[in-house]
C-alpha cells in the first residue's frame, strides 16, 4: 500500500456520533489546514463543491450502523467483500493491504467496509439494502496515479487535503471515519487509509468522465 510517513497526528474532534462538526483539532508537529478547523458558522454558509461521490446523510449513517448491529458485522462484511470481489477488486486489494499494514486487519477492514457501504447506500436509486455497487471501479492505473500524487505532495499534505475535502463535502462520512479511527491504536494510519480509499474513488470518477468525453 501507500505507506504514510508523517510527523503530525491530528485529533479531529468530538466522538459523539450525532455531532457532524469536526473541531478541536490538536496537531502534533505541524498545523492542520484551516478547512478542518473552521468555525461552525462558516460551515453552515458553505455550499458543497462538485464532488462526484454521494454526500452521506446522518440518517443513512444511522441506518447502516443499525444494519451492522442487526445482521452482525461478520455477515455484513462477508456481503461487502463478496460485492467488492466482483465489482471493485482493486479497491478491495488496497483496503486489504492497508488493513494488514496497520495491524489487526479484520478490525480495520470492518471500518473500511462500513465506509464503502455508506457510500453505496447513499448513491441515488440503489436503495438502502442494495449491494450492487454503483461506485467507480478503481483501475490499477488509478492506483499508480495515487502513488504519484502521494510522492509529489508527501504523506501529510496528501492526507490533510483529502480530510479537508471530506470535512467540506462529506462531513458524516468523515465523522464515521474519525469515530472508528479514534478507537484504534494507530489513529493516523487508519485515517490515511480512509483518505486513500476515498481519493481512489474520486480519481477514478474523474478518469471515467474523461473517457466518456
Amino acid at each position: 500500500m501507500i505507506r504514510a510517513r508523517c510527523g503530525a497526528v491530528a485529533q479531529l474532534g468530538e466522538r459523539d456520533v450525532r455531532n457532524v462538526e469536526v473541531r478541536g483539532s490538536i496537531p502534533l508537529g505541524s498545523t492542520i489546514p484551516s478547512a478542518v478547523c473552521q468555525s461552525p458558522e462558516r460551515k453552515l454558509t458553505e455550499r458543497p463543491s462538485m464532488n462526484p461521490l454521494p454526500r452521506v446523510t446522518e440518517r443513512t449513517r444511522e441506518k447502516i450502523a443499525q444494519e451492522f448491529d442487526d445482521l452482525g458485522p461478520d455477515i455484513c462484511m462477508a456481503e461487502i467483500v463478496q460485492d467488492l470481489e466482483k465489482t471493485n477488486p482493486e479497491f478491495l486489494d488496497m483496503a486489504s493491504k492497508c488493513a494488514r499494514d496497520i495491524g489487526n486487519p479484520a478490525k480495520i477492514m470492518l471500518g473500511f467496509g462500513m465506509f464503502y457501504r455508506l457510500l453505496m447506500a447513499q448513491w441515488p436509486g440503489t436503495g438502502e439494502k442494495s449491494l450492487l455497487s454503483p461506485l467507480p471501479r478503481v483501475a490499477s492505473e488509478t492506483r499508480e496515479l495515487l502513488l504519484q500524487q502521494f510522492d509529489r505532495k508527501g504523506a501529510e499534505a496528501f492526507t490533510m487535503e483529502i480530510i479537508a475535502d471530506l470535512e467540506k463535502n462529506n462531513p458524516q462520512l468523515l465523522q464515521m471515519a474519525h469515530n472508528f479511527a479514534s478507537g484504534q491504536k494507530d489513529y493516523l494510519s487508519v485515517m490515511q487509509g480512509f483518505a486513500l480509499l476515498y481519493k481512489s474513488l474520486i480519481v477514478q470518477s474523474a478518469v471515467d468522465r474523461t473517457y466518456l468525453h
